[in-house]
C-alpha cells in the first residue's frame, strides 16, 4: 500500500504514482489510464486504457457504403431541396 498526497500542478490536482508501482503494473509515463470514482466506498479505481481496435469492414458493409454514396450523389439535388424545408 502506498500513501500519496494530492498536490497542485497548474489548474490540476495531481497524485504521483510511485516508480515501483508503475513497474509492478507495467505502466509507463504518457500511457493513458481510466480513472473511475466509487463514491460509495470513497475510492478511485485506476485501470489501464484499452486501445480501440479497428474493425475490418465486411463485404456487406462496404457494399452498403458504396450504395449509400451512390444514392446520395444521384439524389443530391432532391436532398438539398428537402433540407431547405
Amino acid at each position: 500500500m502506498y500513501t500519496q498526497k494530492i498536490f497542485q500542478a497548474g489548474n490540476s490536482s495531481v497524485v504521483a504514482i510511485p516508480k515501483e508501482l508503475l513497474k509492478k503494473l507495467d505502466l509507463k509515463p504518457g500511457q493513458s489510464i481510466v480513472i473511475k470514482a466509487d463514491p460509495d466506498a470513497a475510492r478511485l479505481i485506476i485501470e489501464t486504457s484499452v486501445p480501440i481496435q479497428t474493425v475490418k469492414k465486411t463485404a456487406s458493409e462496404t457494399e452498403f457504403k458504396n450504395w449509400l454514396d451512390q444514392t446520395l450523389d444521384e439524389d443530391s439535388e432532391i436532398l438539398d431541396e428537402l433540407a431547405k424545408h
